[in-house]
């Protein structure tokens, strides 16, 4: 119990026992006036009545029995008697034998407080010779009314007085505990805190705590000083902690706390955001810091990405970009921050960055340039960290697959609620799908789009590889190969897929085409378990199409990947395997190399046909790529959804449009 209540229950009970000592006071002298009123009145009334009747001219007993009845039916004694010498009663007359009516206080206060009402007597005498004696008993009715009105009096002022001391006691109490917050609480618990409170000029309102507020006010300022000084030692500390040794860019740590916060909170979204993204994340991998570290010792090493990260940096703060924050998640990666950036944007800003990175590559003793790999992904409010963690890591997978060195985007919507889980993940898994045969091909018929109502022909058949999973579902090249690359896995997952397409060409005449990964081309025993495979499949063969991407033809694929393309596909051309680029319109430079290949077909990306009817750039570039189609016989091929005025210029300039239709028929397991 506080001090303040057990002060409080004190002079109530205090209170308690003055009121009711009061009350009972009171009543006890009402009470005993009343007692001696009583009596008083009884002699007085007994003398008066003996004298009367002791008049000569009422000796007469009907005279003296009408004198007593008088006195009688005044109603102000309960008794009067009249007896004799010898003790006979003459004349007697009670209340209650005739119906006369009790007092009007309650039994229980009649029985709890009772008065005392003797009977007076006097002597009756006619001359000289007394005659009797006359008895009077006062009536205690009206004393007792009396009594009871006047103990309820008291009763309700003490009452009245009580209520009006509890009040006043509440209201001391609510007082005194404002004033000791006032006083007391607030300013103790503002010690340490900035300068948010005003310092109190005005006197205290108890003069008593006036000497309790001058010492609270001399420990805040002590307090102050203290946590100013630890204040900046930890700052200093976070810093260290935070901040990377050797780029002075921020932590992981750092990083991903701030990415949470974002995502717990949300973060400034522009107007041209929609209302559910609040920003991007943007990760640049450097794949060859191995090949630098042989070459470079570790102090240049870390100039070299120190200089990087400062260049970074630059560029970070002349984008303009508020809250972004850039930070080295461990030694190859770094990672930046965008909040409330659409993805058009976004992406304006990786692509500078990009440029800077080109600008600051080294060469490695190989002769090429060191490679750096751009991942970029949404995130929305409420989303996990991991999910976001999750998605750089697939897109990081997908760009190092790709091989082209631009910036791979991955939204949450496009993933589709796809898997991005980490490497280890992954090699458990496609290791247990290349031991089991869980790897099978999805087919899709080419089919000309004809010009008119005209059925439509059927070209070749193109395979997807898939992976069968344990709860029989098909995950697509596109999820998890970019994840084979990164464990190393993807020449056996491509010669799992030739295997697999060299079957069904055993048992199927028609034309086949297979994608087959640029880092597969880089192993070192690819080309020659692919020509094995080949030559127990010789009239398979010549029904095969290889698909590269055309990035593979670049001067900058052929430094990143460092294998010779045009060896390659020579030698699979001499078992009749012919081939076909992707994405040509991307990597213009690659033209210049299509003469060295068995070259059957080319892929016009989507975006340039897009473009075709608008741009004059556009059809220049086509008129260019057809020309050398047509000198070393090999086809345009323009597939998925064409605007009508595209596919008038596409087939102008003599562009085959074709659509994709998926047959129902799977190539999974390899023949016994």
């Amino acid at each position: 119990m506080s001090l303040l209540r057990q002060l409080l229950l004190s002079v109530t009970l205090a209170m308690i026992c003055i009121l009711a000592g009061t009350l009972a006071f009171s009543i006890g002298s009402a009470r005993g006036y009343l007692n001696e009123q009583l009596s008083a009145q009884g002699e007085n009334a007994a003398a008066t009545l003996a004298l009367v009747l002791s008049q000569s001219t009422n000796q007469d007993p009907v005279t003296r029995e009408l004198i007593m009845m008088a006195l009688f039916d005044t109603a102000q004694f309960s008794e009067v008697r009249f007896s004799d010498t010898d003790g006979k009663v003459i004349f007697e007359r009670k209340l209650g034998q005739d119906g006369e009516s009790a007092s009007a206080a309650p039994d229980w206060f009649n029985h709890l407080l009772p008065l005392t009402t003797g009977a007076a007597q006097r002597g009756v005498a006619d001359g000289w010779t007394q005659v009797g004696v006359v008895s009077l008993t006062p009536h205690d009715g009206y004393a007792r009314e009396a009594l009871w009105r006047s103990s309820v009096r008291i009763l309700v002022l003490v009452l009245v007085a009580g209520a009006a001391w509890a009040l006043f006691a509440v209201w001391m109490i609510r007082w005194l505990k404002r004033a000791l917050v006032k006083e007391v609480m607030n300013p103790v618990q503002s010690v340490g805190m900035d300068d948010t409170l005003e310092e109190r000029q005005a006197p205290p309102v108890m003069a008593e705590l006036a000497s309790v507020s001058q010492a609270i006010h001399a420990m805040r300022e002590r307090v102050r000083t203290t946590a100013q000084e630890q204040h900046a030692q930890i700052e200093q500390l976070q810093l260290e902690l935070h901040t990377d040794a050797v780029t002075g860019l921020a932590t992981r740590r750092y990083f991903v706390n701030e990415l949470r916060r974002l995502l717990q909170l949300g973060g400034t979204v522009d107007e041209s955001v929609q209302q559910d993204v609040t920003g991007h994340a943007l990760v640049f991998r450097l794949r060859d810091l191995a090949a630098i570290n042989q070459q470079m010792t570790r102090v240049q090493t870390d100039e070299w990405l120190r200089s990087v990260a400062q260049a970074l940096a630059v560029q970070v703060r002349e984008n303009g970009v508020k809250g972004a924050i850039l930070a080295r998640l461990n030694g190859s990666d770094l990672a930046l921050l965008l909040p409330g950036v659409s993805a058009l944007e976004a992406n304006r800003q990786a692509q500078r960055l990009l440029q800077v990175l080109t600008r600051l590559r080294v060469t490695l003793d190989s002769g090429r340039q060191c490679r750096w790999s751009l991942a970029l992904t949404d995130y929305v409010q409420g989303e996990d960290v991991a999910a976001v963690m999750g998605r750089l890591d697939q897109a990081l997978m997908r760009a190092e697959n790709a091989g082209h060195g631009e910036i791979e985007y991955l939204s949450g919507q496009d993933q589709g609620g796809g898997p991005s889980t980490g490497e280890g993940h992954w090699r458990q898994l496609l290791e247990t799908a290349l031991s089991r045969d869980q790897l099978l091909l999805s087919l899709q018929r080419w089919c000309d789009e004809p010009a008119s109502g005209a059925v439509a022909d059927v070209v070749r058949c193109e395979a997807t590889l898939g992976l069968l999973t344990q709860q029989n579902e098909v995950l697509s090249a596109y999820m998890f190969m970019p994840a084979a690359v990164r464990v190393g896995l993807s020449a056996e997952c491509d010669l799992r897929a030739l295997a697999l397409a060299l079957s069904w060409l055993e048992v199927d005449g028609r034309e086949l085409v297979l994608k087959v990964s640029l880092a597969s081309l880089a192993q070192a025993d690819f080309r020659e378990r692919a020509m094995a495979l080949l030559a127990r499949h010789e009239r398979s063969a010549r029904n095969l199409f290889i698909e590269l991407d055309a990035f593979a033809l670049s001067a900058q694929g052929q430094r990143d990947y460092g294998v010779d393309v045009q060896q390659f596909c020579a030698g699979l051309a001499q078992a009749g395997v012919r081939f076909g680029l992707r994405r040509l319109t991307q990597q213009l430079d690659a033209l210049r190399y299509l003469d060295s290949l068995a070259l059957a077909y080319v892929k016009l990306g989507s975006d340039f046909v897009d473009d075709l009817p608008h741009h004059v750039g556009a059809q220049a570039i086509l008129g260019a790529i057809m020309q050398t189609m047509i000198a070393m016989q090999a086809q345009a091929v323009a597939d998925g959804s064409v605007t009508a005025e595209a596919a008038e210029q596409l087939r102008e300039a003599g562009v085959r449009i074709v659509t994709l239709q998926s047959e129902a028929e799977t190539v999974s397991a390899l023949p016994a």
